[in-house]
């Protein structure tokens, strides 16, 4: 890591503004990562950008402890609990305890900690659990996945977005109905209307439609462009906000 941070070309109308080596001095929760925070002026403007260096097995540790949260809900890479109370927690540091003996080849070290961490039958449970890493698959969305995904409001923008697909990553099995998932989000975003128990449920998929059409033209503008997304012709899409009553 040090090697690498020497090598780093940092302009001259750069500055150091924040420093911290949590591999020399590890987080509570074990995570090690050396952090630079960098000030520059571009036109006119004090701007900042984070450099963030590990190696291959801090890497490893921090994005397993991501993974796990996403499988098990367990919020322990943000969450402002005291992560030592739980199995979890303890389970990580000592892992990355492992991990930084193995990077200074205290190998001897390594060894005991682990056959010390594998008399728990609750971390037995917790490195079972993330064995089931081994069977992520890549995923291919098709043309029809993606419009619906693009039909969605993401109120959480690119970071919701980003939580959705690790989560249907790591959960994906062969033979999942992938549009279906989707789908489901798409009504989650719409439950206020199918609460409503006073519409009709053709009024409700009327509402629905009403409201996907209308994002769309807001974000593409003009039928012409929409049509294609919902995969129907310019003049059906057009007839539709007609009885809908969209202004165009």
């Amino acid at each position: 890591v040090s090697e690498l941070l020497e090598k780093l070309l940092i302009g001259n109308n750069c500055q150091l503004k924040y420093n911290k080596d949590y591999i020399k001095s590890p987080k509570k929760d074990g995570y090690r990562s050396l952090h630079k925070i960098f000030t520059f002026n571009y036109e006119n403007k004090n701007l900042n950008f984070e450099i963030q260096i590990r190696t291959k097995l801090q890497h490893l540790w921090s994005t397993t402890v991501e993974i796990y949260d996403l499988i098990e809900y367990k919020n322990l890479k943000s969450g402002s609990f005291n992560k030592l109370k739980t199995w979890e927690g303890l389970f990580f540091k000592r892992c990355s305890k492992v991990m930084e003996n193995f990077e200074k080849e205290d190998f001897i070290s390594s060894k005991k900690l682990v056959n010390k961490i594998f008399t728990f039958k609750k971390y037995i449970k917790i490195f079972e659990r993330l064995k089931t890493i081994k069977s992520i698959k890549n995923i291919n969305l098709l043309k029809d996945e993606m419009k619906l995904l693009k039909m969605y409001n993401w109120p959480g923008n690119l970071k919701e977005l980003e939580n959705f697909l690790e989560r249907l990553v790591v959960t994906y099995n062969d033979g999942d109905d992938i549009k279906a998932i989707i789908k489901s989000m798409l009504l989650l975003e719409y439950s206020d209307i199918l609460a409503n128990q006073n519409l009709s449920l053709k009024e409700m998929m009327q509402k629905i439609e009403k409201n996907i059409i209308i994002k769309l033209l807001n974000q593409y503008g003009t039928v012409n462009k929409v049509a294609p997304i919902l995969g129907i012709s310019q003049p059906a899409l057009s007839k539709k906000c007609k009885v809908l009553k969209i202004l165009k």
